[in-house]
């Protein structure tokens, strides 16, 4: 029995370790790739953020590739029609293949495709669930 409740208790730390290092947060720049506790949206710049000693630095949106906060990835992607990169939430990935949510989506048309640095197309907020089931490989299921 204790040699259960042992086993219990190591699987329940060793799990605990993987979730905190998924929400981990991060900014990537130009420079490198810099780890905070807390990553948030400021007034004077870009994102600001604050790491586990409460050293607070604040990025412009010209230096930051990507970052993550709170477990969601935002990358700086370019989508057709527009001139100037803008940050959008990478919601699957799979061989290439990536699938994009933007801040700024209308009503219809909420995700987009893209292969490489390229959009392929648009999706639909109806056809949305469809493509996440394609590339997550949970066709028939």
């Amino acid at each position: 029995m204790l040699v259960i409740l042992v086993a219990i208790m190591i699987a329940n730390i060793d799990a605990t370790a993987q979730v905190k290092s998924v929400n981990q947060n991060y900014v990537v720049t130009t420079d490198g790739t810099y780890y905070f506790a807390k990553v948030r949206y400021g007034l004077s710049g870009f994102l600001v953020a604050t790491d586990q000693n409460g050293t607070k630095k604040v990025f412009s949106k010209n230096e930051v590739k990507a970052y993550q906060k709170n477990g969601r990835l935002f990358e700086s992607v370019t989508f057709t029609g527009k001139s100037a990169p803008e940050f959008a939430e990478l919601v699957a990935n799979r061989n290439g293949v990536k699938v994009y949510r933007s801040s700024n989506a209308d009503v219809t048309n909420n995700a987009y495709l893209f292969k490489g640095q390229s959009q392929i197309m648009q999706v639909s907020q109806e056809n949305l669930a469809y493509v996440l089931n394609f590339l997550n490989d949970n066709q028939g299921k």
